[in-house]
């Protein structure tokens, strides 16, 4: 729920945006960035802790800051995989 309700507000943004600015035809590209990459986030940092609880591991190890680092470290690769899958070809140079 905390990822749609972030992604909808990043996609509002940009909406809002787009009417002060010259986006063009390619606001849209960027609303959909915005309002998917979030709710990719929140998902696998929600399902994250359970990983070595379910592998057998020690379940100290999905403590709150191992989580947390590693959640903020899948963060950057989750937002540019979404970036590339939806821009590439319209705002990103395809050579």
């Amino acid at each position: 729920m905390f990822g749609v309700v972030i992604g909808s507000i990043g996609f509002l943004r940009i909406k809002a945006w787009w009417f002060f600015t010259t986006l063009g035809s390619y606001w849209l590209f960027l609303a959909e960035t915005m309002g998917i990459g979030p709710v990719g986030i929140v998902m696998w940092g929600s399902i994250l802790p359970f990983a070595p609880r379910c592998s057998g591991l020690d379940p100290a190890l999905s403590s709150a800051p191992l989580a947390t680092a590693a959640n903020g470290c899948d963060w950057g690769a989750i937002c540019f995989v979404v970036t590339y899958l939806i821009l590439f070809g319209t705002l990103l140079w395809n050579g």
